[in-house]
């Protein structure tokens, strides 16, 4: 297997203030019968930021591969690295810096040109250095029998993902609502899984699907009857106060409140790192778990950071102090970036993931995707055996 991107490594080193972030109160909780506690030894949850040694437990640096450029969606992983010791490798797309008091690193690897476009679960198979991706769950059911892949801690509770219209143009009160529009255009990235799904239940027409959104803004400005994929915690935001052309306000519908009940950037696995790294996963889960109670007690520090991150990249996907502010705002208002229906944060509720399969494998299913596993089940996809049910926000 080989290096999905290579080339000489030249590291600036991060000069980003570091201002020191609370810990963040620890709310206790119960565990789910699937859920058991973090190794023996581990000191995590607790308000005095001990942290277990990951020395000869863990692959030196973790590396983990995200989906996308850093946005406010990845302020818990980024929670991890910022500060001033960590390196910036522009040219490659990777930060890596000292994981916490642990005594080892973290590498965290942005996606899009970085990976060659490719998809997390590809370079997570091709690259035996990736530990830990970003893979939403409807993503990982759709290629569940070819690029299977098992995800070990949900940073977001709920997705982000959205349709935003002007609602100076339409009304949409649901998502049903769209297909009574049949000029609507909808311009989504093609392959989204969230869309395949929209159509083959019938919530919206084929004839209303238009594959080709890139990111850009163009079309949404200059057309009418647009709505278009995002997600709330940053497309409205930088509509509403970047896009000049626009700088008015979009409404949205968010999808998990049509029953898309989706898991997204799920941290994942290969199936079997779950066991060759349990004793690593193990001690690693709750400490990323910490850097979610931490991210959303005090985000200052991990979204300067991407900021800087980000300006050093140097590409087309750009972000603000104002965006990542209110990503983190909006994403704790709608419960986005929380605990689901315990005191915990971080796991996977076995039966919103059972529901969710049953929705959505009969809809891909029919839509000719092959590349499902026979008999899909929730251990298939999601664990919780490396979650500390104590931890939350």
């Amino acid at each position: 297997m080989s290096e999905v991107s290579s080339g000489s490594t030249t590291p600036a080193t991060a000069s980003v203030t570091t201002t020191p972030g609370t810990t963040g109160n620890t709310a206790a909780g119960t565990a789910l019968p699937t859920t058991s506690s973090a190794a023996a030894g581990t000191t995590t949850g607790d308000t005095t930021g001990a942290q277990p040694s990951l020395v000869d437990v863990c692959p030196d640096p973790v590396v983990i591969q995200t989906d996308w450029y850093p946005q406010a969606e990845h302020g818990a992983t980024y929670q991890l690295v910022a500060g001033p010791d960590a390196e910036i490798d522009a040219q490659n797309g990777r930060v890596r810096g000292p994981l916490g008091t642990t005594g080892i690193d973290v590498e965290i690897r942005v996606a899009g040109s970085f990976i060659g476009d490719n998809s997390v679960q590809a370079v997570m198979y091709e690259d035996d250095d990736v530990l830990l991706g970003y893979v939403n769950l409807d993503t990982a059911i759709k290629t569940s029998d070819t690029l299977p892949v098992v995800g070990v801690f949900q940073i977001l509770d709920i997705s982000p993902e959205i349709l935003m219209f002007d609602p100076a143009q339409a009304t949409y009160e649901t998502v049903d609502d769209i297909a009574d529009n049949p000029d609507a255009k909808i311009l989504y990235y093609e392959g989204s899984a969230s869309i395949d799904y929209l159509v083959g239940s019938g919530r919206v027409t084929e004839d209303q699907l238009d594959p080709s959104y890139d990111g850009s803004p163009s079309r949404f400005v200059t057309e009418d009857n647009i709505l278009q994929q995002g997600f709330v915690s940053a497309e409205v935001y930088k509509y509403e106060n970047e896009v000049e052309q626009w700088n008015k306000p979009v409404d949205y519908l968010l999808l998990n409140d049509a029953g898309y009940t989706n898991y997204v950037q799920t941290l994942s696995v290969v199936p079997e790192a779950v066991t060759a790294q349990a004793e690593c996963l193990s001690q690693l889960v709750p400490v990323m778990q910490q850097a979610v109670v931490d991210y959303a007690a005090d985000p200052t520090t991990a979204n300067r950071f991407m900021v800087q991150y980000n300006e050093a990249l140097d590409s087309s996907w750009t972000i603000n102090d104002g965006l990542v502010d209110s990503g983190v705002e909006i994403m704790k208002e709608l419960d986005i970036l929380g605990n689901g229906p315990n005191d915990t944060v971080g796991d996977s509720d076995e039966t919103r993931v059972t529901e969710f399969i049953a929705e959505v494998v009969p809809v891909f299913e029919t839509a000719g995707i092959d590349t499902i596993k026979a008999d899909l089940t929730p251990a298939d996809l999601v664990t919780n055996e490396f979650i500390d049910p104590n931890i939350g926000l």
